[in-house]
């Protein structure tokens, strides 16, 4: 009985998956040919319904971001170009459209020395997925491991037959110490989620010292830049800019582009 009763509930979920699927696609379809007759504030409402159902498609990122850049929105379009390679690392036509995009509109970071840890992030950790260092992890960790293993059993098989006990090599340590590598790689991958970051689309946004207009101003942040989030009170967020300084802005004047959900 069970059985008859679970395949129309299944033939219902099937429907209404592909139902969803097709709306989405005739929204993002029609974003597209929107764009493509420069309807671009529309093609931009599209592309937004879109990503309500799929908030993980990198193709609806980089289509907002077009959009946005066409309609001089600079600080959305860099911070949805982000988000889709925060998503996929590999997405070159969003990395090429990020760095162009910065280029053409002068978007320069604050005057203050960056730190090491910013230029490998932005250098080495932004390129590559938490996945693929995982990946080379275990594949390293459970190499080495394995050919541990099988020295520690020639070592006891040596020592039972009286035997002089067999090198190490240098073979063993390499992998063991490539398997170190990555993981050290993965925690940092897995440390820089959780430093969330925003983009400021504001032309010039104040930071202040406290969550509240009549706080002090400590300086000025401008259209483009991308800031770690610390913390969120109301419509207030405590950000740092890598190198060193730190406030409060308004929450409106920052999209979310990369780590985990910040609020």
């Amino acid at each position: 009985m069970a059985r008859f009763i679970f395949k129309p509930i299944l033939l219902l979920f099937l429907i209404f998956t592909a139902n969803l699927s097709l709306a989405l696609d005739s929204k993002f379809e029609e974003g597209v040919r929107l764009f493509g007759e420069k309807e671009f504030e529309k093609a931009e409402a599209a592309f937004s319904e879109a990503l309500k159902a799929d908030p993980l498609n990198t193709d609806i990122y980089f289509n907002l971001g077009l959009s946005n850049y066409n309609l001089l929105k600079t600080g959305k379009a860099l911070a949805y170009w982000r988000r889709a390679l925060d998503i996929n690392p590999y997405y070159s036509e969003a990395r090429k459209a990020l760095r162009v995009g910065i280029k053409e509109r002068a978007i320069t970071p604050l005057p203050e020395e960056e730190p090491l840890s910013e230029k490998f992030r932005r250098n080495v950790l932004s390129y590559v997925s938490f996945d693929l260092f995982l990946t080379f992890f275990f594949i390293f960790f459970v190499s080495g491991l394995l050919k541990l293993v099988h020295y520690f059993g020639s070592a006891r098989r040596a020592l039972l037959a009286e035997q002089a006990k067999p090198a190490l090599g240098t073979l063993t340590p390499f992998l063991l110490f490539l398997a170190i590598f990555f993981l050290s790689l993965v925690l940092l991958r897995a440390l820089d989620y959780t430093s969330p970051r925003a983009t400021v689309i504001e032309r010039r946004e104040t930071v202040r010292s406290g969550p509240s207009s009549e706080d002090a101003s400590l300086f000025d942040l401008f259209e483009g830049h991308e800031v770690i989030v610390r913390q969120s009170r109301q419509d207030w967020v405590q950000i740092s800019y890598p190198g060193g300084y730190t406030g409060w802005v308004k929450k409106a004047s920052l999209i979310h582009s990369s780590g985990r959900q910040p609020w």
